[in-house]
């Protein structure tokens, strides 16, 4: 079976952020402020907005950062074993990298929200963190058509470039229908391709994925997709809620004339049990049944019709109790002997675990409660006639997940008999898990009937809530029970093979792979870039000057003499430096400060403007005024588009927004 991962489009929630659909929105509630000077598309150059690049820079010019892909990571002050932070860094998140120590998987990173000194957060093993080295990122466009497909490795892309396929499963997919929303994958690097006349550019995204239920995981582990199980579908886990949820508990109880006040006091403690049911607020999904035994005696087999009598008389399971209670009221016990101590026990128990209809799965709490006040007849008596042992009820009890409980009440009898008794009440008790316990008084039955179905309800809700907050994410020591319960749990799903580490939300599987930016020759991602809302700031500055300069012919020396009036900042491309040769152009001197000018609309000197052509001028005024300002000025406003960290706005603006 081949491997397929579902891309996840990163929903802001996913990601932990916080403004999205808030426009204005800020910490505590206050409004956003108005926009910096020069922002705006026709307004006059001034000051501009600066970022202190204080993080480290790689040999591009570009600011190293790196992806948090495990969750609950938290950071270390110092190393090698400084105290951690007490809250966690967010999943799949770039950060910011200040520092590093150690190479290769040993390496530290220490990082921070932004590349201000002033964020730096701590550090984190590189075990944790993949670096993005680039600051762009991919967004699927369904509009292509196309289904965007990513495989584990370049030669396999190069391979279906040159020949049209290849043997290579692709490791995750995204198809047009997709609907929801998304954010970026980021791109860790790029690859141009020549093949008869074409140029193909492929990316390697890091992303997160999703594996279909049923997947191969042993090739997932093969393919290095950095997990071994899939947590459990939505639908496995509502089954694990609903089977957790019921618990079924059959009387088994002895009916010979001995017993007569047990029926009585059987009704009085389910009754007191069903009021107790109704009032909880975890509402467990309760069902009773009774199965009532005499002996192999022809006086007091249990007739219903033509044909021989029954040592047993079996009433099914009820999940309305008030039901239930009408049914076991009128019964009575036996009016004539059993001729001896022993009774059919065997075959009462027997019924109560295989006549019975069990509700749900293993995951059901079932319960068997043997209430008598004599032993069993033993395998080989002429009144055992089906040769049933205690071990052979064990192994069937275990075999269907039934816990019996033994209500031991002193009978008739001497000690060989009552020892008997208790021992084989015992041996079946603590056989399945259950407990025996001895009553001297009948009027006792009704405490310990009440205080094993009480216990039984709580292990009831102690499962559900377990499984409900797994499944919102805690880790097993975070789940509100104490230590015994939590291990007894644990224990409990083990056994009924469910792993209590997949019951978790269904999270995402970090990954790398290859993809092609276009599908027949139709782009299929889209590109963004990761900014700053100060760089933009200062990118519109600049722009808005120029616009002013290519207003005039000698508009670069109006320019300068406005530098006098400090109406341009000092560092401006337009401002006279001494740190700057004169043919450097505009675009290179905005990505020295970090900002990107894709297009290569600002491949120019100022020696190149002040002497362009009237039409050149009106051209790229034109575009600036029109086009390329007012898409900034949108993306700059865009609150959805920014998230606040550390006193600094950072978020992805399409890249075609950038001159």
């Amino acid at each position: 079976m081949s491997l397929t991962i579902r891309l996840l489009f990163l929903s802001a929630a996913l990601l932990g952020l916080a403004s999205i659909g808030c426009r204005n929105s800020r910490p505590g509630g206050a409004q956003a402020p108005p926009p910096g000077p020069g922002v705006g598309p026709q307004s006059a150059a001034a000051p501009r907005q600066r970022l202190a690049a204080q993080s480290r820079v790689n040999k591009f010019g570009i600011r190293e950062k790196v992806l948090i892909v495990e969750r609950g990571v938290r950071c270390r002050a110092s190393l090698p074993d400084g105290p951690l932070s007490v809250g966690a860094l967010k999943f799949f998140w770039p950060y910011f990298v200040h520092n590093v120590s150690g190479e290769g998987m040993g390496a530290f990173y220490q990082v921070g929200d932004t590349p201000r000194k002033d964020s730096i957060r701590g550090w984190v093993s590189a075990a944790v963190a993949v670096p993005w080295p680039t600051r762009v990122g991919d967004d699927y466009d369904p509009s292509s058509g196309a289904p965007l497909l990513i495989y584990p490795t370049s030669e396999a892309l190069v391979e279906k470039i040159k020949t049209g396929k290849t043997a290579v499963e692709p490791l995750a997919r995204a198809t047009p229908s997709t609907r929801r929303p998304w954010m970026p994958w980021p791109v860790a690097e790029s690859r141009l391709v020549d093949h008869n006349g074409k140029t193909y550019e492929m990316v390697r995204l890091l992303f997160l994925g999703a594996y279909r239920h049923g997947d191969d995981l042993a090739q997932a582990e093969r393919l290095g997709l950095g997990a071994t199980r899939p947590a459990y579908t939505d639908a496995e886990v509502a089954r694990f809620r609903a089977e957790l949820g019921k618990l079924d508990v059959v009387f088994v109880v002895d009916n010979t004339a001995s017993t007569t006040p047990f029926v009585p006091l059987i009704v009085r403690a389910i009754e007191t049990m069903s009021k107790q049911l109704k009032a909880s607020r975890s509402h467990p999904d309760v069902a009773f049944g009774i199965v009532l035994y005499r002996d192999y005696v022809n006086a007091i087999l249990f007739r219903e019709g033509p044909g021989p009598g029954s040592v047993v008389k079996v009433f099914p399971f009820q999940t309305d109790l008030d039901v239930f209670l009408r049914t076991v009221r009128p019964l009575r016990a036996a009016t004539a002997s059993s001729e001896d101590y022993p009774e059919a026990v065997a075959d009462g128990v027997d019924a109560g675990l295989v006549r019975m209809i069990w509700r749900g799965g293993k995951l059901s709490n079932r319960v068997l409660v043997l209430i008598g006040d004599n032993s069993g007849h033993q395998p080989g008596h002429p009144k055992n006639p089906r040769n049933i042992s205690i071990d052979q009820l064990v192994r069937t009890a275990r075999g269907l997940g039934v816990r019996i409980f033994g209500l031991c009440v002193h009978g008739e009898g001497g000690p060989a008999e009552r020892a008997l008794h208790a021992r084989q009440w015992k041996e079946l008790a603590e056989g399945t898990g259950g407990r025996s316990y001895p009553l001297a008084e009948s009027d006792k039955v009704v405490a310990r009937i009440d205080e094993v179905l009480r216990t039984r309800v709580r292990e009831v809700e102690a499962r559900v809530r377990f499984v409900e907050e797994k499944r919102k994410g805690k880790a097993n020591h975070e789940v509100s029970l104490d230590e015994r319960e939590r291990c007894a749990v644990v224990e409990f799903l083990k056994k009924a093979n469910v792993d209590a580490d997949r019951l978790g939300p269904n999270v995402a599987t970090f990954a790398t792979g290859w993809a092609l930016t276009e599908v027949r020759g139709r782009a299929v991602l889209r590109r963004k870039v990761f900014i700053a809302r100060p760089e933009l700031d200062l990118l519109m500055s600049e722009l808005n000057t120029l616009n002013s300069v290519l207003g005039s012919p000698k508009g670069v020396g109006k320019a300068l003499e406005l530098a006098a009036g400090s109406r341009i900042d000092p560092s401006s491309f337009f401002a006279r430096r001494a740190d700057e040769a004169p043919h450097e152009t505009m675009d290179v001197f905005l990505m020295k400060q970090d900002i990107p000018c894709p297009q290569g609309l600002l491949r120019l000197t100022r020696a190149e403007i002040e002497h362009m052509s009237e039409e050149r001028r009106a051209f790229l005024r034109d575009r600036l005024s029109k086009t390329v300002l007012p898409g900034l000025l949108n993306a700059r406003n865009d609150d959805r588009v920014f998230v606040w960290l550390n006193g600094l706005e950072l978020g992805w603006v399409d890249e075609s927004l950038f001159p």
